[in-house]
């Protein structure tokens, strides 16, 4: 019985000590909290008073370093933000910014003040304005919108077509009165622009000068032999002189700065073509074909009824019109290495200025010939 007795007291006295430490516990938070001046409890470690003063520290400068007005007050301050316990204080918020965006005004203030005014109190441009349009053009643009969105069209329609009234009145008018397309137009204007360039009389005395053209066919003497009927397959020798591939890449090809090229040739000296091409230093572009009603047969082959007038060209040479104008023709037959007329009369019709016919065997209107045979 003594025995219990003494238990019961040791628990009773282990449960006062408890409560006694939850107590003091409590009221160590309780001093802790929003700051307050309660009394601590001694046995406090020193490294959390030592956080609690850099705290404190941190919180004196960032005061110091608030902006304020001139009567003392602080400057941009946020009603309605709370501290960890819950109770509402004013803290300062994006004084930065605010500060940045007040010193960017003044200084726009400041340049309005000093730019100089019209008669009528209007600003005036600023001769330093950074705007790589000048004025003209930006009101020419907002015309040609304006105009634009009245016709229920685009601005560069608007601009093709004040340009067409500036350089071809008759043409506009055309327009105007439906007789002609629009585009139709544009496209005479240009066709009248390059013909008139490359046909002016001073700009061909010049080039005939150089010997350089504007155009240029070749028909190449390609090292080939002709077959026999009576006695095949024997073949034997053309009438007319032929040239190997090194004695063609040493031609020399009088183009302009600006040059359409035409390079006939056969299956047998595609490659071979391709390659002069290159040397010659003309970029391909593609190829013209002439259907031919018939055409040679090797053994064992289909029958070759077309030849091949590869176009290249030099620089950025310009046609003055594309319409019905296609890389396949068709044409009759005439003599041996004849090209048809159509071909030049499609030539013609595509390219103006100084022409030049290589190796052909006849006259052609509206072309210089050159070569061994030329007549």
């Amino acid at each position: 019985l003594d025995e219990a007795n003494k238990k019961r007291s040791e628990a009773a006295e282990q449960g006062r000590v408890g409560r006694a430490s939850a107590k003091n516990k409590d009221e160590f938070s309780d001093a802790t909290t929003c700051g307050t001046t309660k009394q601590k409890p001694e046995h406090k470690s020193s490294t959390a008073k030592a956080k609690a003063s850099k705290t404190n520290r941190k919180r004196s400068e960032a005061a110091k370093q608030q902006p304020r007005t001139e009567d003392g007050t602080k400057l941009a301050e946020k009603p309605g933000a709370t501290t960890t316990c819950g109770k509402t204080c004013n803290q300062y918020a994006g004084s930065t910014v605010k500060a940045k965006a007040s010193k960017t005004n003044r200084k726009r203030s400041e340049a309005t003040k000093e730019r100089e005014r019209a008669e009528d109190g209007t600003l005036k441009a600023s001769s330093g304005c950074t705007s790589s349009a000048p004025t003209g053009d930006r009101e020419s643009t907002k015309s040609r919108a304006a105009k634009a969105k009245a016709s229920k069209t685009n601005r560069g329609t608007v601009e093709r077509m004040d340009r067409l009234v500036r350089e071809r009145p008759d043409l506009a008018e055309k327009v105007k009165v439906g007789e002609i397309h629009e585009a139709a137009a544009i496209r005479e204007m240009k066709r009248e622009k390059i013909i008139k360039e490359l046909e002016s009389i001073k700009v061909k005395e010049a080039k005939a000068l150089e010997g350089v053209f504007d155009v240029i066919v070749i028909d190449p003497p390609w090292p080939m032999k002709k077959i026999e009927r009576d006695e095949r397959p024997n073949q034997s020798e053309f009438d007319y002189p032929t040239m190997n591939e090194d004695e063609l890449r040493e031609l020399k090809i009088p183009c302009a700065n600006d040059c359409h090229v035409w390079l006939w040739t056969t299956h047998k000296f595609l490659p071979m073509a391709f390659r002069l091409l290159d040397h010659w230093g003309l970029k391909y572009v593609c190829t013209f074909v002439w259907h031919k009603p018939g055409g040679f047969q090797p053994f064992g082959l289909p029958q070759y009824n077309c030849e091949f007038a590869l176009y290249a060209r030099k620089g950025s040479p310009a046609f003055i019109d594309t319409r019905k104008f296609m890389v396949c023709f068709s044409a009759q037959r005439g003599k041996h290495s004849e090209k048809p007329d159509e071909f030049y009369q499609m030539i013609r019709l595509v390219t103006a200025g100084r022409r030049l016919d290589m190796f052909n065997r006849r006259k052609i209107d509206g072309f210089d010939t050159w070569g061994n045979q030329a007549s």
